[in-house]
């Protein structure tokens, strides 16, 4: 049996280990990240491992934002970037028709630019949070997160003690706060289902086909860019 208590001791006595390097660590992270995201094609996998990019943002004085930057910004950025990506780059260009990984130089080069901007970004906004905490919009949250999770906290792990009717009142009181998010998931179904059952994708691919033949290579890039833009508002998926 994994004995959590000792896994939260471990990983506080590893954040303190590390701690005055941790704008190296933000830099290190964040690039491993994006290259997940760039060449392998991980995304939806990493979300196991927010909580602990989290926990070590926070741990570190920054907020709960620089963790989910740190992991699942970086990783959506650099699938965005497909260079050696077998979904989002081998099956589109054999889709296409095109020569396998044709084009990697460009890919390549807006995966330095964009993922160097992530990390600019993060960097001087954790600079930000770590000089003010109460800048952060998630302020509350990540002192809660700060008080259970960090410091002599975990070494108490043990003694600490959950009753059964505060639970409860947490679980319902997280269930309410997931009623909007579900009400627009529905939505967002019930906009997917219209648009196949009643074949109006169809028509507007053929309508956009006929649009693209009249335009220049660049403009149909264009016009196809915007039109995947709004596409994905109904019907998401990135193959």
């Amino acid at each position: 049996m994994v004995d959590k208590s000792n896994i939260l001791k471990r990983f506080w006595v590893f954040c303190i280990t590390i701690s005055h390097r941790k704008y190296f660590l933000l830099v290190v992270l964040t690039s491993a990240f994006l290259l997940l995201g760039s060449v392998i094609g991980i995304v939806d996998e990493v979300i196991a491992l927010v909580p602990m990019m989290i926990l070590l943002a926070i741990s570190f004085g920054w907020d709960s934002l620089v963790g989910v930057g740190i992991c699942y910004l970086a990783v959506n950025k650099g699938y965005a970037a497909s260079t050696l990506n077998p979904y989002g780059t081998a099956l589109a260009q054999s889709i296409a028709g095109v020569p396998l990984y044709s084009g990697l130089w460009l890919r390549v080069v807006f995966l330095l630019l964009s993922g160097g901007m992530l990390i600019v970004y993060l960097y001087f906004y954790a600079k930000r949070i770590d000089r003010d905490r109460h800048a952060s919009i998630t302020y509350d949250t990540d002192e809660n997160w700060r008080i259970q999770y960090t410091g002599q906290a975990l070494f108490e792990y043990e003694r600490r003690k959950y009753p059964f009717r505060m639970i409860v009142a947490d679980f319902f009181t997280g269930a309410l706060k997931m009623v909007p998010t579900i009400l627009i998931f529905c939505l967002i179904l019930g906009m997917q289902y219209l648009i196949e059952e009643g074949k109006i994708l169809d028509t507007i691919i053929y309508n956009l086909a006929n649009l693209i033949q009249t335009a220049s290579s660049f403009g149909a890039a264009t016009i196809l860019c915007l039109f995947v833009m709004v596409v994905e508002i109904a019907i998401p998926g990135r193959s």
